[in-house]
Order: structure tokens, then sequence, then C-alpha cells
């Protein structure tokens, strides 16, 4: 994921990024400041095209933001 974390970062986004994969899913986080920028209508549609050029068929935008051990949260509820 880390071409695609560089994507994020690379068209402008500050702080934390993370995009993690579920299969064909990517779930994006980004700091809480950042989500508003990051869902408007010509940067989300950047996003949308080069995470499916990546081959994920569903992208998700976590409306949490970014926070440590979100992963180890979603792994445990799956147990």
């Amino acid at each position: 994921m880390d071409a695609a974390e560089e994507f994020i970062r690379g068209v402008g986004l500050e702080g934390q990024v993370r995009a993690r994969h579920f299969g064909d899913t990517a779930r994006i986080e980004v700091d809480d400041r950042e989500i508003q920028k990051l869902t408007a209508d010509t940067l989300r549609s950047r996003v949308v095209h080069y995470f499916k050029e990546l081959g994920f068929r569903c992208i998700m935008l976590d409306l949490e933001g970014y926070r440590v051990g979100s992963l180890n949260r979603v792994i445990n509820e799956e147990r």
C-alpha cells in the first residue's frame, strides 16, 4: 500500500495517511482536518481512479480519521 499512501500524500494532504487493504477493498485514513479536502469532487475522483488502477474495486474513507491501532481493532473484531 506504499504506492497508494504516496499518491495521497502527493496530492497535497498533510499529516498521517494510511491506506489499508482487505482483498479488493481499500480503506483510507487521513488526519481529521484533511477529510474534507479528500472528499472534494476533483480530488476524490483522482483518488478513486488511481486506486482502481491499483486493482481495488471498493475504496472507503474512514470518517473517524487516522488513529493509531485502528487495524488492530478491525482484526480483533473479526475474531
